[in-house]
């Protein structure tokens, strides 16, 4: 299987299985109310933390040996090592969050949705790992069945308990949990299977905590940076101003799929290339010239589809959350671009570095809101987001050119974030304006500006980011990718 298929198979299959969180908004809606949307969000947020703590990374360490024991024929033990340590995660959190609630020093909404938040995690993440050993085993048919089996579930069980019986915010979360629960079985014979030969080795649960827990600060930060957003609205500002950034971010998330599938089909050639320790550098670092070309074309496109979207996504009361998209949609960009330019991190094993990365990026987004909110409203999430994501990934980049040699080039980083950055500043202006006029051939003119200062940055990328005498040796490295057959199962 080539590089295409796999992106097609592999990671479109799973982006989608995210899919349920865009295709359930118009429901939420129009079915709930702008605060609850707004609460429904922070607690969606609070979930993905949960689920992110318990898992403890197990997911990551399985991926990482998943072929050294495919070699040693230990599969077995690792997938068996991460629902251990799934469940010991689980555990801890209970034994944390259970007295907090008991003492009330939770939010009475917080608290009252938080069992069923404890009960969505497990299945959540150890579905999560199940993903992960489908794809790396090369089961592309039944990995894409699952994933559209997920988010088949999710909208049928969210609809019924929202529409069919009334339960709103607690509603949207059970079918969640249902869906989830459900693909979780209907995989477990396919990727945990029974327990056979010796128990899973206390050296082998050490092996992948020792890889896995020093990747969970950096993973915690990402959170804060990606999601902790619209719990800093929530202190900050309303409930509502929560709900319209989160319409905002949905429709990035949109073109946040292409990015992340990207990701999850790029991943095990990546990992496959660091067993050629520095000599894969070129190869790293073309692929990140291409992926700014293509993968900015396509944010532009997100961009200038904003309004249709939040259309399609939202009532009108939710307009306002195109003009936001722009700043999240380029974020998103540089978010996708984080896995590569941070690759040098993991050919050198020293992964305690992607809690600087994702640091610098938390701290970044924070700042932003806290002292910009007051100020400009909803506007400072977006400028956070984006601020955070090129802090992150500009950080990784230098991370990798000084441990492992990757040679990623600072002209064309430097290039794409001065005109990213303009692009999505312009793209907010033109927005705006275009929100308050009537006129269609004004609309037309603000459209057109927007999609020309996308060619403008992209044109200026190339002429001054780019050694143009390389762009022969790019368009080999693509079509060699194209060729290249998959990793041997």
């Amino acid at each position: 299987m080539n590089f295409v298929k796999q992106f097609l198979l592999y990671g479109l299959s799973a982006a989608v299985s995210r899919l349920a969180a865009i295709l359930l908004v118009p429901l939420y809606t129009r079915t709930l109310s702008i605060q609850d949307y707004g609460r429904l969000e922070v607690l969606l947020a609070l979930h993905t933390l949960l689920v992110l703590t318990a898992g403890l990374q197990s997911e990551s360490a399985v991926a990482r040996d998943y072929f050294e024991a495919k070699k040693a024929a230990t599969k077995h033990k690792l997938r068996w090592g991460a629902i251990i340590i799934t469940l010991g995660g689980s555990i801890l959190i209970l034994a944390i969050c259970l007295p907090l609630v008991l003492l009330g020093a939770v939010p009475k909404d917080i608290g009252a949705a938080l069992p069923l938040l404890m009960l969505m995690m497990i299945p959540t993440q150890l579905l999560g790992v199940q993903l992960v050993l489908l794809r790396f085993a090369g089961t592309p048919i039944f990995f894409a069945t699952l994933s559209f089996l997920d988010l088949a579930l999710s909208a049928l069980f969210s609809a019924g308990l929202i529409v069919g019986m009334g339960l709103g915010v607690n509603g949207a979360l059970t079918g969640i949990l249902l869906s989830k629960s459900l693909c979780m079985m209907i995989a477990w014979p396919y990727t945990f299977g029974k327990p056979r030969g010796r128990p899973v080795s206390p050296v082998l649960l050490r092996r992948m905590l020792k890889y896995a827990v020093p990747t969970l600060p950096s993973v915690l930060l990402n959170w804060l940076q990606n999601n902790g957003n619209r719990i800093l609205l929530a202190l900050y500002l309303t409930l509502s101003d929560v709900a319209l950034t989160g319409i905002a971010i949905k429709i990035a998330a949109l073109y946040g799929f292409v990015t992340y599938s990207f990701r999850l089909a790029w991943e095990p050639y990546s990992f496959e290339m660091l067993g050629k320790g520095e000599a894969a550098a070129g190869f790293y670092n073309r692929a990140f010239q291409w992926y700014v070309l293509l993968m900015l074309a396509m944010a532009g496109a997100g961009v200038l589809a904003s309004p249709i979207l939040a259309w399609l996504l939202a009532p009108p009361a939710y307009a306002a959350a195109a003009k936001l998209s722009g700043y999240f949609i380029i974020g998103q960009f540089w978010v996708g671009a984080i896995p590569i330019l941070s690759i040098g991190i993991h050919g050198a094993r020293i992964t305690s570095r992607l809690t600087n990365v994702y640091g610098l990026g938390a701290l970044l987004n924070v700042a932003i809101l806290t002292m910009m909110a007051h100020w400009i409203g909803t506007t400072a999430a977006g400028i956070g987001f984006l601020a955070s994501a090129i802090g992150s990934a500009a950080l990784a980049a230098y991370y990798s050119n000084r441990h492992f040699k990757t040679a990623f080039s600072w002209r064309l980083i430097g290039f794409a974030i001065v005109m990213t950055t303009s692009f999505a500043f312009a793209a907010h202006e033109l927005l705006s304006i275009a929100e308050r006029e009537d006129s269609l051939p004004m609309a037309i003119a603000l459209y057109g500006m927007i999609a020309a200062a996308l060619l403008a940055a992209l044109a200026l990328i190339g002429r001054f980011g780019f050694d143009i005498y390389r762009l022969g040796d790019m368009w080999t490295e693509l079509s060699q990718l194209a060729r290249r057959k998959a990793l041997p199962r």
